[in-house]
């Protein structure tokens, strides 16, 4: 999916359509869970491949986001760091 996107070459700010919106938020919610799980794995060491699909699961949540806005005609802008 990622391949069918236009290059990123900065920051990306969770916006646009609402569906890319909740995207934006339920990847939060894979980042927050993956960091737990990596917490976790020092105590109690996990399974490579859960480690490894936490971290996918946030990439594809981050590339459906864009895709969606995409569809839904909304273009990424990078931040102003300017203001």
């Amino acid at each position: 999916m990622s391949a069918s996107l236009e290059p990123i070459h900065s920051f990306v700010l969770p916006r646009g359509s609402p569906g890319g919106a909740q995207l934006q938020y339920a990847r939060t919610l894979a980042r927050r869970a993956e960091r737990d799980l990596w917490t976790l794995h020092a105590e109690a060491p996990q399974r490579e491949e859960l480690l490894r699909w936490a971290n996918r699961l946030s990439s594809l949540l981050f590339a459906l986001a864009l895709a969606v806005n995409r569809t839904e005609g909304f273009t990424e802008i990078p931040p102003d760091y300017s203001v």
